[in-house]
């Protein structure tokens, strides 16, 4: 296989098909981080039909995030949009996680928060997921307050019959809220 399918669509689609794991992923996301101009080829690879296809896309774009920030910046606004549409649990995962670690403020909307709270209440989402919309909902108090009272009722009335994972962020959360680190 291309040592650098990047470069070419087709084989990069069939790299994402067959990619091994993640050290193969973050080796990819370092070719982009070097090729920048071919992220983008990437970003719409997450809205293609094949589901698995999107998700190691939003995989390898979150490690192209993790090594710099600043070429996912251009797409926030465009997430920020889409996450509501999003019906693959992975793409959910990877996307929730980038605006958890993002500066988001002045980008985030009333229907990101309706998203982030309903996929916290929802008993389908993964845990994952929900922790990085508790993260994100806390980011946003931080511009909204007026959100911190709503976001800790719905933390503590679902911190009752929820995982071990969610009850450990949302006491994080919880905590951060009432100003204790």
């Amino acid at each position: 296989m291309n040592s650098n399918p990047i470069n070419n669509l087709t084989n990069l689609k069939e790299e994402l098909n067959t990619i091994p794991g993640k050290q193969r992923a973050v080796e990819l996301a370092k070719s982009f981080t070097q090729n920048p101009d071919s992220i983008e080829s990437l970003y719409h690879l997450i809205y293609d039909v094949k589901p698995k296809l999107q998700w190691r896309a939003a995989w390898i774009f979150e490690h192209i995030f993790h090594e710099d920030p600043t070429l996912i910046k251009p797409y926030l606004k465009d997430i920020i949009n889409q996450l509501p549409s999003i019906k693959s649990d992975g793409v959910k995962r990877h996307f929730t996680k980038i605006l958890s670690f993002s500066d988001i403020e002045g980008l985030i909307t009333g229907e990101t928060i309706n998203t982030c709270t309903d996929w916290i209440i929802s008993e389908k989402i993964a845990v994952a997921v929900k922790a990085h919309c508790m993260q994100i909902l806390y980011n946003a108090t931080q511009t909204y307050p007026e959100l911190k009272t709503e976001l800790k009722l719905i933390l503590e009335e679902q911190i009752i019959n929820n995982t071990a994972g969610f009850k450990s962020r949302a006491k994080k959360i919880l905590k951060k809220m009432e100003g204790r680190r």
